[in-house]
């Protein structure tokens, strides 16, 4: 194979890995069943795509490492306060406990399916039991259930990777490899954990004093915590092979945990690199597979898919959470609906395949059995999650509340006149002392950093985001997060006009820093809202066919419950618009938290100072 074929190879990864994942988010389909669709299609389908030939012996050390980082991504997520509650119990019983009835049922099964030798069956149990974050995180994503069961889908997934793939190279050695006894294997199994582990703390340890000390640039912020990252894997790699998944995991869960330096950035870090990594990895395996294996092997994996997803998923869950407190029927239900197999089963499962081959043990049916079942069971839960979810009452709302930044009078109307029309809304007025702790305003403030907004669980039910502090410094930062965390197209952006004299514009051009849309009808400035309220113009809600002249339209009410504040073309039928309205408010009209911050001391602090955030 030629540079230049190459290169198409690697290119075609790429385009598929991320090109797919943008066509699930678009179309409401689960990822990886559009990327592993993709990857067989180029791959064994089209004949387009040889992973083997493209990377020759460098293709499973690569998956590893890659796998590694997504762990490490991973365990970035996982924070120890939530196992103090109702969540604790389950997930430690469902990484022990679960894990082993998992394997040996799904290895029954196997083997009665199969008709094939105990051993292999074995192996094949142990790469079922791991799950992973990769198939995990986006399905909760959708489903959107409520704690405690988010919680324990989310930590058991992430858990379970590392223990399942020690288990797989447990299996291999024990009935393939070495002549060991049963202590000595689980013995070694002990030891590849702890190596891991030391490796991975120590990383993190390396990692924190750097970036305490300052010694890190702020360019490379995003790249030394990768170095390390890789440099935990090799290390815990070098000292004993496999250790390197469980180094990965510690690491992501000790950064996310200390309280030394903030994790902002490096979680962020992780967003594209997780895409892209994840993309590659279910092409990559998906085009290695024999097409007609897959197929010669299709019932029995259906088979196999709906034995573990009826029968051994809802009694691990009965034997997981027997006696737990804080979980009721629905909660338990719903785990009992959420256990999809991912990148890790379909890497371990070609690695370990490779390695039988390589000592003259072939097992034909181990790759494509275990990639039909991952198929099948990402068609299953992509698909019933969320009907799930929403049938057993465990799915909470889908955000609709409204984040707003800033403490102007007109900004804390619209807040009011949302609340009203039954939105949750959120506040953030960077320096406004004077709102916090206020009991009188229907909606809820935040006065602190705004970088510490997605941690305070206030953006958990927000839909969208108007930023309108007139600091370009607060709004910057503010844009950082709720981009973050809404998504670009679910925030509006009111930039600072230019200082200096002179006429400005009615309706400037956008500032370029902030990429993203303007709110409020045209005209709508920070000069010409807070010249209105000057004059004595009032935030009220009028029907759409009735908009005084002279108003401005700061946001969309429609029947269902919904808002947005782009109001460009005619609103849905039956809408209501909130108004900045020149005209004089009835009694009963006026919103109180506008009409409350009007005082002089309130007044003071109505332009925002800086934010060091």
């Amino acid at each position: 194979m030629d540079s230049s074929e190459i290169v198409r190879g690697i290119g075609l990864v790429v385009v598929l890995g991320v090109g797919l994942q943008w066509l699930g988010r678009r179309i409401g389909l689960p990822s990886i069943v559009l990327l592993l669709a993709g990857g067989l299609a180029v791959g064994p389908g089209l004949g387009w795509l040889d992973p083997d030939e493209i990377f020759g012996d460098a293709l499973f050390p690569v998956v590893s490492l890659a796998v590694a980082v997504l762990l490490f991504h991973g365990g970035m997520e996982l924070r120890l306060a939530d196992l103090r509650g109702p969540a604790r119990g389950p997930v430690l019983r469902l990484v022990t406990v679960g894990a082993l009835t998992t394997w040996l049922l799904a290895a029954g099964t196997v083997h009665l399916l199969l008709d094939g030798a105990a051993r292999l069956s074995l192996v094949i149990g142990a790469i079922l039991v791991v799950s992973g974050p990769t198939v995990v995180g986006p399905l909760l994503r959708i489903a959107r259930p409520r704690d405690p069961p988010a919680t324990i889908l989310r930590w058991e997934g992430i858990l379970i990777d590392p223990l399942g793939a020690t288990l797989g190279v447990f299996c291999v050695n024990a009935f393939f490899v070495t002549e060991l006894s049963l202590q000595e294997l689980w013995r070694d199994v002990l030891s590849v954990a702890l190596a891991g582990v030391a490796a991975g703390l120590a990383g993190a340890a390396l990692l924190v004093t750097a970036l305490r000390r300052l010694t890190v640039p702020d360019e490379l912020e995003v790249a030394v915590p990768f170095m390390f990252v890789v440099a935990a894997y090799v290390a815990a790699e070098s000292v004993r092979p496999e250790a390197g998944l469980f180094a990965t995991t510690a690491m992501g869960v000790a950064v996310a945990n200390q309280r030394v330096v903030p994790t902002r950035e490096l979680r962020a870090f992780g967003e594209p690199v997780v895409a892209l990594l994840l993309g590659a990895l279910f092409v990559v395996l998906a085009a290695r597979v024999d097409g007609q294996a897959l197929i010669d092997h299709v019932p029995e994996a259906l088979a196999l898919a709906a034995v573990l997803a009826l029968v051994v998923r809802p009694l691990v869950v009965v034997l997981s959470t027997l006696g737990q407190p804080g979980l009721d029927r629905r909660d338990r239900a719903f785990l009992a609906c959420l256990a999809p197999r991912g990148v890790v089963a379909a890497a371990t499962a070609a690695l370990y395949s490779l390695r039988l081959d390589q000592i003259g043990e072939p097992a034909d049916g181990l790759v494509p059995v275990v990639f039909a079942v991952v198929i099948a069971l990402a068609l299953l839960y992509g698909l019933g999650a969320a009907p799930a979810a929403r049938w057993l009452g465990v799915a909470r709302p889908s955000p609709r509340g409204a984040l707003l930044v800033g403490g102007h009078r007109w900004l804390l109307g619209l807040a009011a006149a949302l609340t009203r029309h039954g939105v949750p809304v959120v506040v953030a007025a960077r320096g406004r002392a004077d709102l916090a702790g206020r009991d009188d305003l229907p909606f809820r403030v935040h006065t602190g950093l705004i970088t510490a907004l997605p941690a305070s669980g206030l953006l958990d039910d927000v839909g969208g985001a108007v930023i309108a502090s007139r600091d370009d410094e607060v709004d910057l930062i503010a844009l950082d997060v709720a981009v973050s965390q809404l998504g670009r197209g679910a925030v509006w952006v009111l930039p600072s006009e230019p200082a200096g004299g002179g006429a400005r514009r009615a309706d400037p051009e956008p500032d370029p820093r902030t990429w993203s849309r303007r709110p409020f009808s045209p005209g709508a400035t920070h000069d010409a809202l807070d010249a209105a309220v000057v004059a004595g113009h009032e935030v009220r809600t009028v029907d759409a066919d009735d908009v005084p002249e002279g108003a401005h339209v700061l946001a969309v009410l429609t029947p269902a419950g919904r808002w947005t504040a782009s109001v460009d073309g005619p609103p849905p039928p039956g809408s209501r618009l909130v108004v900045l309205d020149p005209a004089p408010v009835a009694a009963g009209e006026r919103d109180g938290a506008a009409a409350a911050i009007g005082d002089p001391e309130a007044r003071r602090g109505q332009r925002e100072p800086a934010a060091d955030d």
